[in-house]
């Protein structure tokens, strides 16, 4: 149910009695149901559906992205920051201290909604209730999400193309101490209160020349200590040198569809690429969509369909603790990221004083 739209100019402030008139013609509209249709004035199930219209103006990596916060009940949690991860989705709130996802039914088979392009989607169906699901039997327990994808329509070739080229950008970044001296004395002052003892290690006049590299009037350096340890004085700002500020994308789609009464035919095609938050390795994510769609009625009563779909994606996850990697292709290297500590020494990364005399000296 809704309301015609209606529209009145205002002038000389004078205001009218408005009387707002329904309109029943949604309730005609066709809706997807388990492995049927119905009518909206029929349906007596929790279910939501929306049409490709309102999320293919969002140029995302992936499908459930792009339907974050266009349905009620449909609940989607970004876990990472990584571009190439697709968020946890949800219906109607958690059902089960073990977990447990939704049934996704791309044109009524079960498929990965990660390799889905957004622009090929007709329509997504969302199943809430026991009612609804209820002829999926344990698979619908979590809801069921039904998928409808594209197809070519009677008529003349059409063909569409749309790119969006843009970037993202962190809402808040940290304001880290990128002052060697300043961050140097904080940390001592806490060290000191714990135990007694400073992790610098300086000394009055190592004091003094920390400060003059820190006001740029002394290039960085380091020295080696009798123990064989380093001694570092430099400027280094940490998340400015890992993070980038702005991460740049590039999404490309086209499509070919068209046919007659006895053959009809969609094409499409999409390249996206987007870059991650890290600087300094190029760990960017690409991704290939192909579709090729085509129905062939042979006789009333006999119609031959084929439905193609190629999907490729790379991005390259670098080695890090869990993985087995440790030293300075560990995360907790970023525990001993200090500003007075350099980002490379003689072109090798450094981590810190121990590891980095173990492995590079």
């Amino acid at each position: 149910m809704g309301y015609v739209l209606l529209e009145i100019s205002v002038k000389n402030n004078n205001y009218s009695n408005i009387v707002l008139v329904a309109s029943d013609n949604k309730m005609e509209e066709i809706i997807v149901v388990g492995y049927g249709t119905q009518k909206r004035e029929n349906l007596t199930g929790a279910i939501s559906q929306i049409d490709s219209k309102f999320f293919n103006t969002r140029p995302t990596s992936n499908l459930v992205s792009s339907l974050q916060g266009l349905l009620p009940g449909l609940n989607i949690q970004s876990n990472n920051g990584n571009p190439g991860a697709v968020p946890d989705i949800n219906i109607r709130g958690f059902n089960s201290i073990n977990g447990g996802g939704p049934l996704i039914l791309i044109d009524g088979i079960e498929g990965n909604i990660e390799r889905l392009n957004p622009a090929d989607v007709e329509n997504v169906t969302i199943l809430k209730d026991a009612a609804s699901a209820a002829i999926y039997g344990a698979r619908g327990a979590f809801g069921v999400v039904l998928i409808t994808t594209k197809k070519g329509k009677v008529g003349s070739v059409a063909v569409n193309y749309t790119n969006n080229i843009g970037w993202t950008t962190p809402t808040t970044r940290t304001d880290f101490i990128t002052d060697p001296y300043e961050f140097g004395r904080t940390v001592d002052a806490a060290l000191t209160g714990y135990n007694g003892t400073t992790y610098t290690g300086y000394t009055g006049a190592d004091w003094d020349t920390i400060q003059l590299v820190s006001q740029g009037k002394l290039d960085p350096f380091y020295t080696t200590l009798p123990n064989g340890e380093n001694k570092f004085f430099y400027k280094t700002d940490w998340y400015n040198y890992l993070f980038r500020k702005h991460q740049p994308f590039q999404n490309h789609s086209i499509s070919v569809s068209g046919g007659s009464e006895k053959i009809k035919a969609y094409l499409s095609g999409r390249y996206y690429k987007t870059a991650t938050i890290q600087n300094i390795v190029d760990a960017n994510l690409q991704k290939l969509n192909l579709k090729a769609n085509i129905i062939f009625k042979v006789t009333d009563w006999l119609q031959l369909s084929d439905n193609i779909q190629f999907t490729a994606n790379e991005q390259t996850e670098f080695g890090g603790y869990r993985t087995g990697f440790g030293g300075i292709w560990s995360n907790t290297t970023w525990y001993f990221l200090f500003p007075f500590h350099p980002n490379k020494i003689n072109g090798m990364p450094y981590d810190n004083p121990g590891r980095w005399r173990s492995c590079c000296s």
